[in-house]
């Protein structure tokens, strides 16, 4: 009986993990980017919102982004009008830590960040 139970269990806990399709697509996107994450010692997790509607995330330790999926369109302008009262390029604050949150904002080779 309790080897039934850890099979149902364990066929559970496989069936519920999700495969992402795999891309290095936001590598070389010329579009805008934001990028949200945290940070802790060198470890970061991100996650990218590209204008085109795709998002993904990926540790940046990884080679390639798993596509989460897509936003709408209206959704994505939401997103990034809301980076519009921002000026990354007057913000002096960037203070990393070991555990800290951060902002970026990229459009082609131009990136901005906020720590």
């Amino acid at each position: 009986m309790k080897n039934a139970l850890f099979f149902l269990f364990f066929c559970s806990m496989a069936a519920s993990a999700q495969q992402f399709p795999v891309s290095t697509r936001p590598f070389t996107f010329k579009g805008r980017q934001l990028i949200v994450g945290s940070a802790l010692g060198k470890l970061e997790k991100e996650y990218r919102l590209l204008d085109d509607g795709g998002i993904y995330r990926r540790m940046n330790t990884d080679t390639t982004f798993e596509k989460l999926g897509n936003q709408t369109p209206k959704n994505v302008e939401i997103a990034f009008n809301s980076l519009a009262d921002v000026d990354f390029q007057k913000m002096d604050f960037n203070y990393p830590s070991r555990n800290s949150n951060f902002v970026k904002y990229k459009k082609g080779k131009e990136q901005h960040e906020v720590f």
